[in-house]
């Protein structure tokens, strides 16, 4: 009985230091995001390329336990390394896209293999009990991408609102923008932090989606995607699948950069 809690004892200040650890890189991340904002992005990539290697080194040297949380964690810095490094120069809005997230997406089936996450575990399984709810959800994705066109005007990312042009528009972006954010954030990230750190792991990767978007500039459409995450991350662990949150936010996107800046 004394053993029994002792060990109790234990996991329980276990889990305490891996939730201020993560908390405390989030909250570099978090600064690093800011300062993106006011120093310009050079300082911003040196900043979080130093928190790859740190997090890469950390999860390297350390106990099963925060190994499983820090590496899907060190995606985070890496995505934010290629994005604010790559060269854009005169290419291709729709190639930067793919030159983003290839690294991301290596990174995500890397991590899924060295922390043993199957496509179960990933939330990529279809839960056929929810699949009305699934379905219905993923319209909310289409309205949102109205009001994101609204507040940010973007550039569309095709040159003309032809099928092709439109076709080829849509999978891009459902390929290399929402659905491999949806695998990285209510996915790994959401599914590891969870393992350790129970609703609060969930509330810390719905932190770091909407930090990826203060550097829009807006803040009404960073808040929006704030509350996109965190209606994503409830729905994704409500129904345990991930499907409805990517086609909500692969309608999204596709009608906030593809669509709907045609048309308004």
């Amino acid at each position: 009985m004394i053993k029994s809690l002792s060990n109790t004892s234990g996991r329980l200040s276990q889990t305490g230091k891996l939730r201020l650890l993560i908390s405390a890189y989030i909250t570099g991340i978090v600064i690093t995001e800011i300062i993106a904002i006011y120093s310009g992005p050079l300082i911003a990539l040196a900043v979080h390329s130093i928190l790859l290697i740190v997090l890469t080194l950390h999860a390297a040297d350390t106990e099963q336990l925060y190994r499983s949380t820090l590496l899907p964690l060190a995606l985070y810095p890496l995505m934010r390394v290629t994005s604010l490094g790559l060269p854009a120069g005169d290419m291709p809005v729709l190639f930067q896209y793919v030159t983003v997230s290839l690294p991301l997406w290596i990174g995500i089936f890397m991590i899924s293999r060295i922390g043993g996450l199957t496509l179960v575990s990933l939330k990529m399984g279809v839960n056929i009990k929810q699949i009305h709810w699934q379905l219905l959800f993923c319209l909310v994705g289409w309205p949102m991408g109205l009001l994101g066109t609204l507040i940010m005007r973007p550039e569309p990312v095709i040159s003309s609102p032809t099928l092709p042009h439109m076709t080829l528009g849509i999978i891009v972006i459902t390929l290399f923008s929402s659905s491999v954010e949806e695998v990285f954030f209510r996915g790994v990230l959401q599914t590891a932090l969870y393992r350790s750190l129970g609703n609060y792991g969930v509330f810390c990767a719905s932190i770091l989606f909407f930090t990826a978007y203060l550097g829009s500039l807006s803040i009404a459409y960073a808040l929006i995607m704030g509350v996109l995450g965190l209606l994503f991350a409830w729905f994704v662990h409500r129904t345990d699948s991930l499907w409805g949150v990517l086609l909500a936010h692969s309608l999204f996107k596709c009608g906030m950069l593809v669509i709907w800046p045609f048309f308004t």
